[in-house]
């Protein structure tokens, strides 16, 4: 898609009145047309025009997996996209109960980050994208669900008439795909804005969340934004040993960096945060690895703990996660679903919000930690 500013410049520059750059915006982020001749409040001689030199999207689809006409029949889609010079990035649609629609996007074209339990971060770092490739995956599975009705393909169908329920759209957008975004700040804080565009996609910020590894700038930045975007913290780790050894970036921005950080965060906006724990089973799951994750983050949130917010994840299991640095296991494998219950139950005890993230694409290798590889 383009911005309105550029559509603005480009129906000038061709002798048309500024308006119909709107019309032009909204038939792509409203309408979500896929083909210009579906712009039925355009010229049709201007079909052609816009058919030769406006791109609806400017991401091609490579492959849908399972399959398009497959979206009322499984709760995960993922499409792997081409960009214009041929990199690809995917992104994953997850339906949830009750006809919420959540889009996983991805920031970049890799990832420099190297997290030691994401296949992702195997890829190493392409480019940035651009702000519209960011909004263009959201856009296409939009499009995707435009023509599904409301309880189409979920546990809980609601009894309604086809021809009178209303259509499925995307209800959530996560920043939490391939590549960190806060390495791409400008075009992630840019395509937020498009996506919130009340003339546009018109998708609240608290129905978004942007998640970092721990970029310290990045977060300091963020809290000076006038969005009420989430944010999300992938810490997964209760100390720097840990931290270091499964995620590169603490090296850089250690906990007694990036903790201060967020509580200054949580200062300045009020809002919670999202701690992402990936639990790897005999690295970070320990009854005395949870305890001292309950000891931190009440030592750094000591009067924001309402704001504090921890995500169990399970660990999805990569072709290439071998083996850790520096820590005395063998491979990664998953905590177990009772250490699980046991980790959340033991958070909850000691006044810590969590919850356990259910499982999305593990079996299209689609789930966190998965992108890139196949």
């Amino acid at each position: 898609m383009q911005t309105i500013n550029y559509l603005e410049k480009w129906v000038i520059d061709h002798g048309q009145p500024k308006y119909r750059a709107k019309q032009i915006y909204q038939a792509v982020t409203k309408n979500l047309i896929s083909s210009w001749d579906e712009a039925i409040e355009l010229p049709k001689d201007w079909h052609e025009i816009l058919n030769r030199e406006i791109k609806i999207s400017e991401l091609k689809v490579k492959e849908v997996v399972p399959g398009r006409g497959l979206i009322n029949q499984t709760p995960t889609t993922k499409i792997a996209f081409l960009t214009h010079n041929n990199q690809v990035i995917e992104s994953v649609l997850m339906r949830h109960d009750r006809d919420r629609n959540t889009v996983c996007v991805s920031t970049q074209v890799g990832c420099p980050m190297d997290c030691k339990f994401c296949a992702t971060g195997k890829l190493g770092f392409t480019r940035n994208l651009e702000a519209e490739e960011i909004v263009d995956q959201v856009l296409e599975f939009a499009r995707m669900l435009k023509n599904v009705t409301v309880g189409a393909g979920s546990s809980r169908p609601k009894k309604q008439d086809a021809e009178t329920a209303p259509l499925q759209k995307i209800t959530n957008i996560v920043f939490m795909g391939m590549g960190e975004s806060f390495l791409n700040y400008e075009n992630v804080i840019t395509a937020i804005k498009i996506l919130n565009d009340k003339d546009g996609f018109n998708l609240g910020h608290r129905h978004m969340t942007i998640s970092t590894s721990g970029i310290v700038p990045g977060i300091e930045r963020f809290a000076e934004e006038k969005i009420q975007t989430n944010l999300a913290i992938s810490l997964h780790a209760p100390n720097d040993k840990i931290r270091d050894a499964i995620m590169p970036v603490n090296q850089k921005y250690p906990l007694k960096m990036l903790l201060p950080a967020v509580s200054e965060y949580m200062e300045k906006t009020g809002r919670k945060v999202f701690f992402e724990y990936v639990l790897l089973k005999g690295v970070n799951d320990s009854n005395e690895n949870i305890q001292e994750l309950i000891a931190l983050l009440k030592r750094y949130f000591v009067n924001q703990m309402q704001l504090v917010h921890v995500n169990l994840i399970g660990f999805n299991l990569i072709e290439e996660a071998n083996a850790t640095q520096g820590l005395c296991v063998p491979s990664f494998e998953p905590s177990s679903k009772e250490r699980t219950r046991s980790i959340f139950d033991l958070l909850q005890k000691n006044g810590i919000l969590s919850t356990v993230r259910y499982h999305f694409g593990g079996d299209i290798n689609a789930a966190c930690g998965q992108l890139g590889r196949k």
